[in-house]
């Protein structure tokens, strides 16, 4: 099984490219469906050119000029991906993060793609911590790569958390009982969880003026939003 999924995983990375928006949409659930399977016991064995362009394909069909589907879809496949190929994300990690970062600036307008784009963020971050944590990478059946962890989340933290923030009180500020928008703080206070456990201290400072602004607000909202971030990086810093 596992070499009929490797064989017919560069065949799904071609029709990322290669096809119209309804084929490319099943390439990236096809990637999604064959990368447990490609890739076992140790993915970070992947020849470098292969998760490249693996990774390639995916971001291709992550940005704004993709349909909304294709690109929710597109972002659910990279988060798939970075752990498998998180050895070979280097020369991709200018693109990831840009497409990562557009799609959460973007929450307002569509927020089941902002919440897949911090999706991937949250598997990063949990990848990270475990490789931190000198323990098995979370359930993909690989150990850590040699090159251990990369500091990819730190590395971002200055963009990415105050997208996050943003993100969270795009979410608050829905209406009640919005399932979107209740999804979107689900998303950023899961990723706010997972980033403070790998950077600690680093997030305290930005966290704790957001949460003093936000309780200091008339708005609801803001409030809420002030409550949730505080409460989620309560287990990473030592501050």
């Amino acid at each position: 099984l596992a070499a009929t999924a490797s064989q017919a995983l560069p065949a799904a990375a071609r029709g990322l490219r290669e096809g119209q928006p309804g084929v490319r949409l099943a390439a990236a659930r096809a990637v999604q469906a064959l990368l447990p399977f490609a890739f076992p016991p140790t993915p970070q064995q992947e020849p470098a050119s292969e998760a490249v362009t693996l990774l390639g394909a995916v971001l291709e069909n992550c940005g704004p000029s993709a349909p909304a589907e294709l690109r929710e879809e597109a972002l659910r496949c990279l988060a798939s991906c970075v752990c498998d190929c998180y050895e070979h994300l280097t020369p991709v990690l200018d693109a990831l993060a840009h497409v990562c970062l557009e799609a959460m600036a973007g929450a307002s307008g569509n927020a089941a793609v902002a919440a897949q784009a911090v999706q991937v963020w949250s598997e990063l971050s949990e990848h990270e911590l475990e490789l931190l944590r000198g323990a098995p990478s979370g359930g993909r059946g690989a150990g850590a790569p040699a090159g251990g962890c990369r500091e990819v989340t730190r590395r971002a933290l200055p963009a990415l958390l105050p997208s996050l923030l943003k993100v969270l009180s795009e979410g608050c500020s829905a209406p009640e009982g919005d399932e979107a928008g209740e999804r979107l703080v689900d998303a950023a206070y899961a990723c706010l969880e997972s980033v403070a456990r790998v950077v600690a201290d680093a997030c305290v400072a930005p966290v704790v003026a957001f949460a003093e602004e936000g309780f200091n607000s008339p708005d609801s909202a803001r409030r809420r939003a002030a409550l949730l971030a505080f409460s989620a990086v309560q287990d990473g810093p030592t501050a």
